[in-house]
């Protein structure tokens, strides 16, 4: 499939940017870059002005588009969904800091702070604040509030 057609952009091809929109300027835009030839591809927010459900159904064909080209490509996105749907792998910055570099499934299973843990996930995992000891070869959970006093045992 020609990127045009995977992109749904053909009947604008002949136009200039001022007469389309944002999301058909968005489109062209990731078209343009997915037809070079080069080693790596450096995309930040490709599909950000995108309607959600042509979002949806692009997304999974660049991610085959990617796969059959053989091409690496770095996406920078806040939208975990997209995260999750073209990665291979994900890292998750804080403020310029590196958090976590792993699939998505790690990402999620085994999240290394809680940073992470609160970030990726939908609906977002919950975190709460406890105390776990052992008794007699029993485990205690405490589920504390904000103020360390014991809530729930």
């Amino acid at each position: 499939m020609e990127v045009a057609e995977l992109l749904e952009i053909t009947d604008i091809l002949e136009r200039y940017p001022p007469s389309i929109s944002g999301g058909q300027q968005q489109r062209v835009s990731l078209a343009r870059a997915l037809v070079r030839d080069s080693d790596a591809l450096l995309l930040d927010e490709p599909m950000s002005q995108l309607e959600p459900q042509l979002r949806a159904v692009l997304r999974a064909r660049v991610k085959d588009y990617i796969q059959h080209n053989k091409k690496t490509v770095i996406f920078v996105t806040h939208d975990q969904t997209e995260a999750v749907a073209l990665a291979d792998k994900i890292a998750v910055m804080e403020n310029g800091d590196l958090k976590q570099l792993a699939s998505p499934y790690e990402i999620s299973a085994k999240p290394s702070n809680v940073f992470v843990a609160s970030f990726i996930g939908e609906p977002p995992m919950n975190i709460l604040k406890a105390k776990i000891s052992t008794t007699e070869e029993k485990l205690k959970f405490e589920i504390l509030n904000d103020r360390n006093e014991k809530h729930f045992q």
